[in-house]
C-alpha cells in the first residue's frame, strides 16, 4: 500500500481550496475554487480542502491525494466524503477542523492520519468518520480527537485501522475502535499510548505488536475473541484504567496496573462482569502494584466482577481493593476476585467499601482461585465476657500453686 503524506512547512494564508460543487470529482480543477487568485488546480501537499456550503454535490475521490488540511465551514451540513477506487486522503498537521454549529458532516472514504494532528468539531454539530484509517507513523505520531475545553459529537468510528508506526492517541471523547492491525509492509513494531479523559473502546482481535500504554483516561475491552491488545505488554499507569469484558493476552510480556483495574463493560461502580486476562512471562505475569486499585463490585457469588486469568502468575504489590457491594450483601459467602491463578506472592494493602467495623477480609488462595472470605470480629462484651472465667481459672490456679508451696 502507497502512503501519501502531507509535509509539515506552513504553506501560504490564502491556500486554501473551497469546494465549488462544480462537479463530483474530488480529484478535479473545476470543482475548487481558490480565493488566493492560484493557478486553479486540485488541492495537494500545501492545501487545505474546505467545505463550507452544501450545495446537493457530493465530493468523491477518485484517486489517492494527500493535503495539509481538511476544514468544514460554519454552515457546513451535508457533506459526504466518499471514495471510489480505495483512493485514499491522506491529511497533514492541520488535521480535520469542522466549524459548523449544527448539522453533520460525514466522511466515508479512506484516510491516512500519520503526523501530529488533530481531529476537532465545534459544539452544535456532528462529524462522522467511518472508513477505513492508517494511523501512526515513523518517528511515533500524536493525534488528538476533540478538546478538553468542550466538543460537538465526534463520532471517531473507523470500519478497520491500521497502524503504520507508533501512535499516541490523545481521545478527550469517547472513541470505539475496531481490530488494529499492522500495515502489512515493511513488518515493523508498533505501539499504542492512551492519554486523553475519554475512553477508548477496542471491540475486535488486534495483531499490532507493541506495548499498550494507559496514561490518562479509561482502556475498554470489548472484544469477543483474539487480544483487544495485541500480543505487546499492557501497562495502565497511575491516572489510566483499565475496564471491560474482554480479553487481553500479551503472550510472553507483562500486564501491569500502576492504575485502576475495574472489571465489567463500564468502569462506573455497579456493572459486574468479568475481564479476561493472560501472561505467560513468568513471575508477576500480571501485577497489581502498591499504586494499584481493583474496583470490584459484588452483588452475590454469581452476579461480580471477576478477572479471569489463564495460568497467569499473580504479583500484588500492596495496592488497594475497593469493593462495591450490592445491599442485602452475605458476608457469610465465599468470593472469587481471581480465576486461573498459577502462582501468587504478595497481598492487597488495604480493603475498603465492606463493614470493617464488624468483619475481618480474608484472603485465601484454593488452587487456582483467590478467593475473599469475611470472618466476624467480636463485640467488646463478648471478648470481656470470655475474658473473665479465664481470668478466674488463672487466678484459681495461681492460688493453688501458691498453698501447695506453703504446705512444703
Amino acid at each position: 500500500m502507497t502512503i501519501r503524506t502531507a509535509p509539515d512547512a506552513p504553506p501560504p494564508a490564502s491556500d486554501t481550496f473551497t469546494w465549488n460543487s462544480s462537479g463530483t470529482d474530488f480529484n478535479t480543477a473545476a470543482s475548487w475554487s481558490n480565493t488566493g487568485n492560484l493557478s486553479n488546480g486540485v488541492p495537494g501537499f500545501t492545501q487545505i480542502a474546505d467545505f463550507s456550503v452544501f450545495l446537493n454535490v457530493q465530493p468523491n475521490l477518485s484517486a489517492t491525494v494527500a493535503v495539509r488540511g481538511v476544514t468544514f465551514g460554519v454552515g457546513a451540513d451535508g457533506f459526504i466524503l466518499t471514495s471510489s477506487n480505495s483512493a485514499q486522503l491522506a491529511v497533514g498537521v492541520d488535521g480535520i477542523q469542522a466549524s459548523n454549529i449544527t448539522g453533520t458532516n460525514t466522511i466515508t472514504a479512506p484516510l491516512v492520519l500519520n503526523m501530529n494532528e488533530s481531529i476537532n468539531q465545534a459544539a452544535g454539530g456532528t462529524l462522522n468518520i467511518t472508513g477505513p484509517v492508517v494511523l501512526g507513523g515513523d518517528p511515533g505520531i500524536t493525534l488528538t480527537i476533540g478538546s478538553p475545553s468542550g466538543n460537538g459529537t465526534i463520532n471517531f468510528t473507523p470500519s478497520t485501522v491500521e497502524l503504520a508506526g507508533d501512535l499516541t492517541l490523545v481521545t478527550n471523547v469517547d472513541v470505539t475502535l475496531p481490530a488494529i492491525t499492522l500495515l502489512p509492509a515493511p513488518p515493523f513494531t508498533a505501539a499504542l499510548t492512551k492519554n486523553g479523559n475519554g475512553t477508548l473502546t477496542l471491540t475486535g482481535g488486534s495483531s499490532y505488536n507493541g506495548q499498550t500504554t494507559v496514561n490518562g483516561g479509561t482502556l475498554r475491552v470489548m472484544n469477543s475473541s483474539g487480544s483487544a491488545t495485541g500480543t505487546g505488554a499492557v501497562v495502565v499507569n497511575n491516572s489510566g484504567t483499565l475496564s471491560g469484558t474482554g480479553s487481553i493476552d500479551s503472550g510472553t510480556n507483562t500486564i501491569t496496573i500502576n492504575g485502576a483495574l475495574s472489571p465489567g463493560a463500564d468502569a462506573a461502580a455497579g456493572n459486574p462482569g468479568t475481564i479476561n486476562l493472560a501472561s505467560s512471562a513468568g513471575a508477576g505475569a500480571l501485577t497489581l502494584s502498591s499504586s494499584s486499585n481493583l474496583l470490584f463490585d459484588i452483588t452475590n457469588t454469581s452476579t461480580k466482577d471477576l478477572i479471569a486469568l489463564t495460568a497467569t502468575q499473580v504479583s500484588l504489590g500492596g495496592g488497594t481493593l475497593t469493593l462495591n457491594l450490592a445491599g442485602g450483601f452475605d458476608y457469610t459467602q465465599q468470593y472469587t476476585i481471581i480465576s486461573g491463578v498459577s502462582g501468587l506472592i504478595g497481598s492487597f494493602g488495604s480493603v475498603t467499601g465492606y463493614d470493617s467495623a464488624n468483619w475481618a477480609a480474608v484472603f485465601t488462595l484454593n488452587d487456582t482461585d483467590y478467593n475473599l472470605t469475611f470472618t466476624p470480629i467480636p463485640e467488646p462484651s463478648t471478648w470481656i465476657g470470655a475474658a473473665l472465667p479465664l481470668a478466674a481459672i488463672w487466678f484459681a490456679a495461681r492460688r493453688r500453686l501458691r498453698l501447695s508451696g506453703a504446705k512444703s
